[in-house]
């Protein structure tokens, strides 16, 4: 075991303090810019303001710009377009009255614009006037103007101007205006200092500034703004000769300018613009490097200046400068718009320096941090892939890249333990190194102790006190007994399913009932009984329901001081469980984590948790449950991969990146406390832009039902991280997390009114007091509208009405047949009862006249006369009953008829009726005078033919009822033929329900009958 004594442990120590000033100090990016490449108009701001709904409005020499945090709106000099342009494109200065109007200072008149509907108003002078400020006249609706032919009131209702004669200088260049308390007016000048005017009594009076150059015109070149702070100041910045304050109760002036050996005087001598924040300091926007904020209560100034990382050039002048109420600056340079968060400064940099062969050339080199642990309050262990080395802490704590002493350690050291001996142990690439350091002694030394499985690594420690316990890459768990330095490894028995997966232990923790939980790469979470030396699998996806995640790569293990156990995972997110085991619950994008992939895990002294995820370091409030993410704006430097977290005091912690440790205090960090402010800006139906109008409900037609909307959260502070929830009040239940999202569509909507609402949460976890709504109206389609219900009520009623006449004519039509049915059985029963009344009384006078000889025709009259009136009423009977109306009953009783009149006559019958038929329905009137002519035909075939065969035909042609009845007996000729009763009333009763007949005969070759009927 090697030992290396004192005078050798001094020379690196002395070494490392020698080299470590030599460094230039790594400035943290604190600047954010927006350039005409992400959309401003122009790189030249001359104005900026934050209107009442929090929209900010940027003046350009270009145009004017609304940007919302992500994108930049602008309106622009349009002679084309009067309703939508402004009188110029150079907009100097801004004021919003109290209606949210915002009135307009440019290099031709004044413009107003109405945000909510985007019309503008203009404001032209007779000949072009450059109006370098504007302030409302108290108590109208005019307006003053500080222009370069002098002070003017432009009087709204008219549009008019009106010159104003302040005695001193006609046509005098102005540059800036305020008010005071007693109404009089505090002008800037070009070059002739700073004049009071008072507009009730025209009085005037003239304040010259002394020149701090060998040009005194540009000492009394008042560029910029000015304004009447909280205590009656007036505050004014001049173009060299720095900032002027001026009581004005007594007139007394005060000058700050800068001053080299003072650290806390204003950064500089000129400035063109100026504000008061909310809390009483004034904010200069100054000539050539930077901002400055003055502290009134101390009396000292704060300087901003700028850095190279934003591309500011030496010269830059910042033209405007704005804080907004979330504590964000905003300063208008001739490059652009620049952002300084606050909220983004409390991450401090040390970039860690190799040196190597141990000769005086030092170089940047790949050496990244991969294990730190602290010594004790002044020297700090660091591994890397290079090595390990002992640094000062304070040196860590310089800001300044630090150059390392020669290694202790060669080669990577992926974790570092003490053990309660006081021995560091070093886990490395197929070993683990003891290291001995005494420090009262400067001594240290080294042991080295070979890993038992071939190419494998420590990248996990866990002590116990008795025994060191190592999670290795490939090669499984390792226990080192602390007493009798006795080495083992444990791997799952051969045959069993592996919950090592690939024998990879990123991370050991210790659990009840003598249990070790690893976090294995491949195979999730599992447990080892350091009694019986087995391995449990356990399964997070069992645990939480209806939950798909990938939990088999778990990366580290960590116990909080409410003995909370925290998993975090590569695929999904974090996960919070207990020595049970039991129960897991999961922490998602759904719940602010800016990735799935959560990595190292510590708590700070006021228990949140922080940790990193790629490119971000997080901190997560576990009482609220709130998360906050940091980005490369708080000091970090965007990378994919961060590393480790440690805990160095209850204050102090250390991120390692790449070859960087970043130093931070948790306490430090300035949260955003305020909601941000959520607005609908954009609805597209169909991809056409729809214009919203205030509070307006939207109202759309039923084939506009597919829709989508546009929002935006007001927040300037970390503004890529505002997430979104919306509801479409009528069609959802809950909230619907969007997450980053600031679009969402609907489609296929059915009428009704509905209400989108939607609300923004910051990076705080903070949500909209007030969600934005709009009221969405579809209409219906006609045919669902009242009127249109009416109507078809109407209509209904009519048709209704018709078909109740219609049937009401139909039956009248039935009881005018039935009457004619009753009037044929009164002719024709009556006539035949006559005949047999008339026949009895003949047979009984005949009878007694000759004793009965003759009587036998009289009777067989009778006979017949019964008969025939027997068959008339049967068929009337059954015509008229309402069962006898299908077809199939029809064609059954012709059937019927046909075969018992032809088999008395030996005529054999040839009978064919088609199906088709059964969907044909005749009225009761052409039914009944159907079946009559065919029965006559029958009659007449079967008593006139002489013929043994007849055929008869019932079907359906297209939509007429056919009957053919042919025979092949005698036959007759039409022309010769004495028409009859029989043949006469067949063609009337034909022509009576409009159907076609035909007769056909030739003497000797049979008769043919056709009866065309249609239905109706």
């Amino acid at each position: 075991m090697p030992f290396y004594g004192i005078k050798d442990l001094v020379q690196l120590l002395l070494f490392t303090a020698l080299v470590t000033h030599t460094v230039t100090a790594q400035i943290p990016p604190t600047f954010q810019h927006y350039s005409i490449a992400d959309g401003l108009s122009n790189n030249y701001v001359s104005c900026i303001h934050k209107d009442k709904k929090g929209f900010l409005w940027i003046g350009t020499m270009e145009g004017l710009n609304r940007f919302d945090g992500y994108q930049f709106t602008s309106y622009k000099f349009n002679p084309a377009d009067t309703a939508k342009s402004l009188t110029s494109n150079w907009v100097e200065k801004m004021y919003e009255d109290e209606n949210g109007i915002l009135w307009l200072g440019t290099r031709d008149g004044v413009s107003s614009l109405n945000p909510a509907t985007g019309q503008i108003k203009r404001f032209y002078y007779k000949q072009t006037l450059h109006v370098q400020d504007i302030l409302p006249v108290r108590g109208t609706a005019d307006f003053w103007a500080a222009t370069d032919k002098g002070l003017f009131v432009l009087h709204t209702a008219t549009g008019k101007w009106e010159e104003q004669d302040i005695v001193y200088k006609k046509g005098i260049l102005l540059t800036s205006i305020a008010e005071d308390k007693f109404g009089r007016l505090w002008l800037g000048t070009f070059f002739d200092g700073i004049i009071m005017y008072n507009p009730k009594q025209h009085v005037y009076k003239q304040f010259l500034l002394p020149s701090l150059t060998n040009q005194p015109g540009r000492a009394n070149a008042i560029m910029g703004a000015s304004i009447i702070d909280r205590d009656n100041n007036l505050w004014m910045v001049s173009w060299y000769s720095g900032l002027v304050r001026i009581n004005i109760a007594d007139y007394s002036l005060t000058k700050f300018i800068h001053d080299d050996k003072n650290p806390y005087s204003i950064g500089g001598n000129g400035g063109l613009d100026i504000k008061e924040n909310s809390d009483g300091e004034i904010c200069i926007a100054g000539i050539s490097n930077g901002f400055f904020i003055y502290d009134p209560s101390s009396g000292r100034f704060e300087n901003h200046l700028y850095d190279d990382k934003i591309n500011f050039a030496n010269g830059l002048n910042a033209s405007a400068i704005y804080r907004d109420d979330n504590g964000v600056y905003w300063v208008g340079t001739e490059k652009g718009i620049t952002k300084y968060d606050p909220d983004n400064t409390k991450i401090k940099t040390t970039s860690l320096l190799l040196h190597k062969n141990g000769d005086n050339a030092m170089e940047m080199a790949f050496n990244e941090v991969l294990s730190v642990l602290k010594q004790d309050d002044s020297l700090l262990w660091v591994g890397t892939r290079t090595g390990l080395y002992l640094v000062r802490q304070r040196d860590v704590f310089t800001n300044k890249a630090l150059l390392l002493p020669p290694p202790y350690i060669k080669g990577a050291v992926n974790v570092l333990v003490r053990d309660k001996y006081g021995s560091i142990w070093a886990g490395c690439d197929g070993y683990f190194e003891e290291i001995k350091y005494d420090v009262k002694k400067h001594s240290y030394s080294l042991r080295k102790i070979l890993l038992k499985t071939t190419g494998s690594s420590v990248v996990a420690l866990y002590n116990d006190d008795l025994s060191l316990w190592m999670g290795t890459y490939g090669g499984g768990l390792y226990k080192y007994n602390l007493a009798t330095e006795k080495l083992n490894y444990y791997l799952p028995s051969v045959g069993l399913r592996n919950p090592l997966g690939d024998n990879l232990i990123f991370s050991i923790l210790p659990i009840t009932n003598g249990r070790l939980l690893l976090a294995t790469n491949n195979e999730g979470l599992c447990t080892f009984d350091t009694a019986r030396n087995t391995f449990t699998d356990v399964m997070p996806g069992k645990k939480i329901r209806g939950n798909n995640a990938d939990y088999s790569s778990i990366l580290w293990l960590f116990r909080d001081s409410k003995n909370n156990i925290w998993i975090t995972t590569q695929f999904a997110g974090l996960l919070k469980t207990n020595d049970s085991l039991q129960h897991f619950t999961q922490v998602t994008e759904n719940d602010g984590l800016p990735s799935l992939r959560v990595d190292y895990l510590i708590e700070d002294s006021v228990h949140n948790l922080w940790f990193t995820s790629p490119g971000r370091l997080v901190l997560y409030n576990t009482d609220i449950f709130k998360i906050k993410v940091f980005t490369n704006a708080s000091g970090l430097s965007g990378t994919n991969e961060l590393g480790m977290l440690y805990t160095l005091d209850k204050n102090t912690m250390l991120l390692a990146e790449d070859n960087t440790l970043h130093v931070f205090h948790p306490n430090e960090f300035i949260g955003n406390k305020k909601p941000p402010g959520v607005y609908i800006t954009g609805c597209k139906i169909f991809d056409h832009d729809i214009p919203i109008t205030g509070t307006a409900p939207l109202t759309l037609q039923y084939n506009q039902n597919y829709f989508s909307f546009e929002y935006v959260g007001i927040n300037y502070s970390h503004t890529e991280l505002t997430r979104y929830e919306y509801m479409l009040v009528g069609l959802d239940k809950n909230w619907q997390y969007a997450g980053r999202t600031r679009t969402v569509s609907y489609a296929n909507l059915s009428e009704g009114t509905y209400t989108f609402k939607v609300r923004a949460c910051n990076s705080e976890g903070i949500w909209s007091a007030v969600p934005a709504t709009l009221t969405i109206i579809i209409a219906p389609p006609f045919w669902h509208r009242w009127w249109f219900y009416t109507a078809v009520i109407l209509l209904a009623t009519a048709i209704g009405y018709l078909l109740y006449r219609i049937k009401l004519n139909q039956l009248k039509k039935e009881i005018g047949i039935r009457d004619k049915i009753a009037s044929d059985l009164h002719d024709d029963v009556g006539s035949t009862l006559s005949s047999i009344r008339f026949f009895t009384n003949v047979a009984y006078d005949t009878a007694k006249e000759t004793g009965g000889t003759a009587v036998e025709p009289m009777i067989k009259r009778i006979d017949e006369a019964s008969e025939k009136i027997l068959y008339s009423l049967d068929d009337i009977v059954w015509s008229v009953n309402p069962a006898n109306d299908r077809m199939e009953l029809l064609a059954a009783r012709m059937t019927e008829f046909a075969a018992e009149m032809l088999e008395a006559k030996d005529i054999k019958l040839d009978l064919c009726i088609d199906p088709e038929i059964n969907n044909i329905k005749l009225t009761l009137a052409k039914r009944h005078d159907f079946f009559l002519i065919y029965k006559e035909a029958i009659n007449n075939l079967a008593k006139y033919s002489g013929a043994d065969e007849a055929h008869i035909s019932l079907k359906r042609e297209k939509n007429k009822m056919v009957l053919i009845v042919t025979d092949n007996g005698q036959g007759f000729d039409l022309r010769t033929v004495e028409r009859g009763n029989g043949l006469n009333n067949m063609q009337k009763r034909a022509d009576k329900i409009k159907a076609q007949l035909s007769i056909s005969s030739v003497p000797g070759n049979g008769t043919a009958i056709k009866l065309s009927c249609t239905p109706t």
